[in-house]
């Protein structure tokens, strides 16, 4: 049969493409090379590879006692909605019985667990590690999709703009846009209007207090959401902004571009304890000692679980330690606490669903003065987007 031909030269094509992929690296740039290496396919073959790799790193690589070739067929049956009858037969390891291609995903996972001697929860690695604030039971089924692509619009006067030339957008109380992966945003003429942001990292952000505010350090700023929404949210504040990379503030200082009169950056490694900062843009330069800043806000490298939904590829349990990234969190918050002024606050965020990293955390931070305000998690899961815990600590 043509087709079966086709779809075995997809997986081929598929396990190849892996086979060049390095553990813990992002998965897109091993795709994108072998698709230029490779320009015989065309768009409906590089859908279908691409495919068939994700729902590998999104389900398959879970069956550790087939062969990673059964694992990307059985994970393909078992993610793709509509499955034609043929396929069923391309795994023989056993019978797969013809009302599967009426099955939903979670009747198909459950015969799975009653032949394969494997257990839904082994597609998350340390699920018993998770918070007991995350409902697992709709946490893990929202691994096995894409979630959208969030963003929203730069001025706020042009909301109703943006959502005039969207086509199949999903609209959120926090005025938070959604649309598709797939979808063509450049074309829809809305690429100089909006912000690519999480629809979690836009709920925190855009719920902070900031009356009285007007210093704020972004202490680990990566390439600057965090930073254009409190700035396109008032003119009051000014933001000095570092990171312990160099070439992530390069991104960061080209992002905020528009804001460069209130934006100030420094490359910081708060791993290690600091009295005094000074922080540069293209008109002077500022020394910041403490205490410095009415907000700090610290989005901490963590293990990302909250966000491997999207990035599948980052969830081997080989690849995070939840341990390193603890101890690399509070080294960051103790050093970071001193610039916070009386009165003052220090949002500590985290897209991980490890209590290790948040709540747990928390309770082994000894910061003098400090007061939790405010905790908890933006359940993602619940809303097509990533998984984001919060808590806003007081200096009193």
């Amino acid at each position: 049969m043509k087709e079966q031909h086709f779809f075995n030269r997809h997986v081929d094509f598929a396990l190849t493409c892996l086979d060049k992929h390095e553990s813990g690296k992002p998965f897109h740039p091993t795709l994108h090379q072998y698709f230029k290496s490779n320009r015989q396919f065309g768009s409906r073959d590089r859908k279908t590879i691409k495919n068939l790799c994700y729902n590998w790193f999104r389900l398959g690589c879970s069956f550790g006692k087939l062969s990673r070739k059964d694992q990307m067929v059985l994970s393909n049956l078992c993610i793709t909605e509509s499955v034609p009858e043929w396929m069923l037969g391309l795994f023989d390891v056993f019978v797969l019985p013809p009302s599967w291609i009426e099955w939903s995903l979670q009747n198909r996972l459950e015969f799975l667990e009653k032949h394969l001697e494997w257990n839904t929860n082994e597609v998350f690695p340390d699920m018993d590690k998770m918070s007991s604030e995350v409902n697992k039971e709709v946490f893990i089924p929202h691994l096995f999709k894409q979630p959208l692509v969030w963003f929203r619009c730069k001025n706020a006067n042009e909301y109703d703009d943006v959502c005039k030339k969207l086509s199949d957008v999903t609209i959120k109380e926090n005025k938070a846009l959604g649309v598709s992966a797939g979808h063509l945003l450049d074309s829809s003429g809305v690429s100089k209007q909006i912000e690519i942001q999480d629809y979690s990292s836009q709920e925190v952000f855009k719920a902070i207090d900031l009356n009285g505010v007007q210093s704020v350090w972004d202490c680990c700023c990566a390439s600057g959401g965090k930073s254009l929404t409190l700035l396109d949210r008032t003119k009051s504040i000014n933001i000095c902004a570092s990171d312990s990379r160099k070439s992530i503030l390069s991104n960061f200082i080209k992002r905020t571009g528009r804001h460069r009169y209130r934006v100030w950056s420094a490359v910081v490694d708060l791993a290690k304890p600091i009295s005094k900062i000074k922080f540069e843009s293209k008109q002077n330069s500022v020394e910041k000692t403490a205490p410095g800043f009415d907000l700090v806000v610290a989005d901490l490298p963590c293990s990302g679980s909250g966000t491997w939904n999207r990035n599948p590829e980052f969830k081997s349990a080989s690849q995070h330690n939840v341990l390193k990234y603890r101890e690399l969190q509070q080294q960051i918050v103790q050093n970071a606490w001193p610039f916070v002024k009386k009165g003052g606050r220090l949002l500590y965020t985290t897209c991980s669903v490890y209590k290790a990293e948040n709540e747990d955390n928390l309770k082994s931070l000894n910061l003098d003065g400090m007061e939790v305000v405010n905790q908890g998690y933006v359940h993602g899961y619940e809303h097509d987007s990533d998984t984001m815990f919060f808590a806003e600590l007081k200096k009193i």
